[in-house]
């Protein structure tokens, strides 16, 4: 029973009922709006249509009233899972494997500009599935 009550402490993936517009849709309209939002994420090509849905997201929070600092604190836990991972996609996802601009190279290791773009869109779709 201590385990269980321990996970009332976590955050991540807790429903936060706040009674806004976006708590009052369907679910299934909410998961089809992520599954497109994520679909629209990985075609974008743009850093600015990146920065652009980056801003809905941060629309959508504030549209449900959830607090900046829950967010935030609710991607504590995973913080070390998402550096590691995105530190491997910047350095291995070079300019032979995607294509794209090569930013800096040393040694194996590049960083290449679809390899930035990678990191961008994967961070993002995590924050969109906390919504």
């Amino acid at each position: 029973m201590a385990s269980l009550e321990s996970l009332r402490h976590v955050s991540l993936g807790q429903y936060l009922p706040t009674g806004s517009l976006v708590h009052r849709l369907d679910a299934r309209l909410k998961l089809a709006s992520c599954l497109a939002f994520m679909v629209m994420l990985l075609i974008a090509r743009r850093y600015f249509i990146n920065l652009a849905l980056l801003l809905v997201v941060v629309g959508l929070v504030a549209l449900a009233r959830l607090p900046l600092l829950y967010i935030l604190a609710s991607l504590k836990p995973a913080l070390p899972f998402i550096i590691i991972l995105s530190v491997m996609q910047l350095l291995f996802i070079g300019r032979g494997t995607l294509g794209g601009a090569l930013l800096l190279q040393w040694g194996p290791l590049a960083v290449s500009e679809e390899g930035l773009r990678v990191v961008v869109i994967s961070y993002m779709q995590k924050n969109c599935l906390m919504i």
